[in-house]
C-alpha cells in the first residue's frame, strides 16, 4: 500500500471494516475530517501530534466525545500501521491503575 494517499487508505480501510458488517456511519464521517486534517496540514502519514490535534480539536467537546474521536483514529492508525508502517505511528490508550477515570494517552513511545 505504500505510496498510496491517506485518502485511498482510508476507502480501503472503511471497505474492509464494512466487509466485515460494521456500520461506520458516524465513524467514516469523522475519519473523513480527521483525513481531510491530515491533508490541511499537509501530512501524508498520520503522526500522533496530527492525531492528537484533531481529537482536541473541539474545545468545548466532553471527555467522552473526546475519547471516541481518539479510539476512532487509533482504529484507523493501527489498521494503517500494520499495513504500511511507514504511513502510521501507533496509538494506545493506557487506562490508569486501578481507577478508569485515570485515562493516559501513549503516543509513538511517550505517555500524555
Amino acid at each position: 500500500m505504500s505510496g498510496r494517499s491517506l485518502r485511498a487508505a482510508l476507502a480501503e480501510y472503511l471497505a474492509v471494516r464494512r466487509s466485515l458488517g460494521f456500520k461506520l456511519a458516524r465513524d467514516g464521517l469523522l475519519l473523513e475530517q480527521f483525513v481531510s486534517f491530515c491533508e490541511q496540514a499537509g501530512a501524508g502519514r498520520v503522526t500522533s501530534d496530527l492525531a492528537l490535534a484533531w481529537v482536541s480539536a473541539p474545545a468545548k467537546a466532553s471527555p467522552g466525545w473526546l475519547a471516541m474521536r481518539l479510539t476512532i483514529v487509533r482504529g484507523f492508525a493501527s489498521w494503517l500501521q500494520a499495513s504500511d508502517p511507514a504511513r502510521a505511528c501507533l496509538i494506545f490508550c493506557v487506562s490508569g491503575a486501578g481507577d478508569p477515570s485515570v485515562t493516559s494517552v501513549a503516543l509513538a513511545g511517550r505517555t500524555l
